[in-house]
This record gives structure tokens, C-alpha cells and sequence, in this order.
């Protein structure tokens, strides 16, 4: 099974680390699922992980979080990020999941 899983489940499984997002990511970590990204996806995701109140929290510097989402980056299918869909409105940013979704 493939997934596309948004920025909020990355940092709710970074916050709580029991939590259904936290078993979402352990089992893209154990293999059982696959994750599918997408460089657009990555860059928010170091966006969000570099906010001063989540660094604060998790207790990590910009290297730490950095080393930690090439690593997930090398894990998963990129894909190349050419599809645009403007099916979402409301929040246009929120395509860039149905894009590598459909990529994927």
C-alpha cells in the first residue's frame, strides 16, 4: 500500500509518540506501507518542523530536523512533482497532497 500522509500527521507523530499518527509512521518505518512524497510536500514539511514552538518542543536543531527528512525523503517514492490540480479551493497549498497522490 502507498500513502500520502499530510505535514500534520508528521508533526503529531513528532509530538506524541503514541499516537495513531505516531503508528501511521511506524509502519511506513517498518516497511508495511510506503510513503510517497513529493519535493513541494518535503519543503513544507521543513517549513512546519522549523517553526520556533515545534522546534522548542521536539528539541531539535535546523540539522537535526534536516538529516531527519532526507532521511524519510530517501525512504519513500518522490515523485517528480509535474501534475497540478486545482481541485482544492479553500486551501490551494492542500493540492500538492491529491498531485503526489495521483503522481504516486
Amino acid at each position: 500500500m502507498r500513502v500520502v500522509i499530510d505535514a500534520n500527521v508528521f508533526v503529531s507523530a513528532a509530538l506524541k509518540p503514541h499516537s495513531k499518527p505516531a503508528q501511521i509512521i511506524d509502519l511506513v518505518k517498518e516497511g508495511k506501507i510506503a510513503l510517497v512524497l513529493s519535493h513541494a510536500i518535503l519543503e513544507e514539511l521543513r517549513q512546519v518542523f522549523r517553526y520556533p514552538k515545534i522546534r522548542k518542543e521536539l528539541r531539535l536543531t535546523v540539522s537535526e530536523i534536516d538529516e531527519t527528512l532526507a532521511e524519510i525523503g530517501q525512504g519513500a517514492v518522490l515523485t517528480p512533482g509535474n501534475l497540478k490540480i486545482g481541485a482544492i479551493k479553500d486551501d490551494p497549498e492542500d493540492n500538492r497532497y491529491l498531485e503526489c497522490a495521483v503522481e504516486g
